[in-house]
């Protein structure tokens, strides 16, 4: 049987750039890569999961944003330095 919580110790080509772009608009980001990419704060926290075009999320990454949306946490999934300027103007839904 496959574990689907298996690490798998891989980051999307725009990881760089999509931190970059979060430090760049002053949040605070820590790179935890597991079970999401990031954990980022401006005046609160919230987790983003960095995929690159038309990655998919893994079902750890699916359980964990469903854990998120229960305790109220914002996470985003980022594909672009755009994704991040919304979330820094609010127009990013969650």
């Amino acid at each position: 049987m496959v574990n689907k919580y298996a690490r798998q110790d891989k980051r999307d080509r725009n990881h760089e750039e999509i931190v970059s772009a979060l430090l760049k608009y002053g949040f605070m980001v820590w790179n935890i890569q597991r079970p999401v990419d990031l954990m980022c704060a401006d005046h609160s926290f919230f987790c983003v999961e960095i995929k690159y075009k038309s990655g998919t999320k893994r079902p750890v990454q699916i359980d964990f944003e469903m854990a998120c949306k229960a305790m109220k946490l914002p996470y985003y999934v980022v594909r672009t330095v755009d994704d991040v300027k919304d979330i820094y103007e609010g127009r990013l839904m969650i």
